[in-house]
Order: C-alpha cells, then structure tokens, then sequence
C-alpha cells in the first residue's frame, strides 16, 4: 500500500508544530488495521476504504492509495498488478 496525501501545511511549517499537521503514525496504523483486520474480495475496495477513512482525517484535503497485489493469477508474467484511487475534499 502507498499513500499520498496533499495537505496545506503552511501552519505546521510556520510554527514547526505536529499537530498542525496530519498525523502519519495514524495514517499508517489505520491503513495497516483495515488491511489485518477487514476482508476485501478487490484490492479497489479496501483502496477506496482506506481513502475514504484517511480524507476523514484532520489536515487532509487530498488523498492518493495504491494497493498493489503481487503473484496475481494473470497469464501474462508480471510481478504485480493494481489500482490508484484518489479523493479530495471538493473534487
């Protein structure tokens, strides 16, 4: 799993204060949660979940998931294959 996020952290910067800005330790605990503990039967499914809980996230205005699956069953020999979803506030 990969996660961009696009975020205004002009605050945090100015300040250099962490909690002006997005929290990443509960990016990544949230990310990893849903994918340890949820079951998804498309990898655009639990892609879009974890989208959808990061956008709910403070400081969050845009967000990116790639979700990668390697030793998919493809006749073609490539080492993975996947989806990109993106949300943001607005769009």
């Amino acid at each position: 799993v990969d996660i961009d996020i696009d975020t205004d952290a002009t605050a945090a910067i100015e300040s250099d204060d962490v909690s002006k800005t997005v929290d990443y330790s509960e990016v990544v605990e949230e990310a990893s949660r849903m994918v340890a503990e949820e079951s998804f039967n498309l990898v655009e499914t639990l892609a879009s979940g974890i989208a959808n809980r990061i956008l709910e996230m403070e400081h969050v205005e845009r967000v990116e998931v790639t979700v990668r699956k390697t030793g998919a069953p493809l006749v073609a020999d490539v080492s993975s294959v996947g989806v990109t979803i993106v949300r943001g506030k607005g769009l």
